[in-house]
């Protein structure tokens, strides 16, 4: 789909496995935060162009900042995370009856 921007493309995902998230207020609720999936996306990223392009960092380097950005230039992607609806979980709550977690 084309937005306003240019292409754009929506996701909608659900964790399968818990996420240990924390926020800027230890005591707040947790956030989760599109520069995390940023961060998760690049390292995939640069998994994916490694095995297709080997042990050559300048070249894995150019496509990833072709796609994330760097110094030189800012990045095309935009990454925005509206939340819908948070179940939380405490660790005491996921380990309760787990003896070995």
């Amino acid at each position: 789909m084309w937005g306003k921007f240019g292409m754009e493309i929506k996701l909608s995902l659900q964790t399968v496995t818990p996420l240990f998230l924390g926020g800027s207020n230890p005591k707040g609720e947790p956030e989760l935060r599109a520069p995390s999936f940023r961060g998760v996306m690049r390292f995939w990223l640069r998994a994916l162009l490694g095995g297709i392009l080997g042990d050559n960092p300048q070249e894995i380097f150019k496509h990833e900042s072709a796609v994330f950005g760097s110094t030189e230039h800012a990045s095309p992607v935009i990454v925005r995370v509206q939340h819908q609806s948070l179940q939380f979980t405490t660790y005491s709550q996921l380990t309760a009856n787990k003896p070995g977690l």
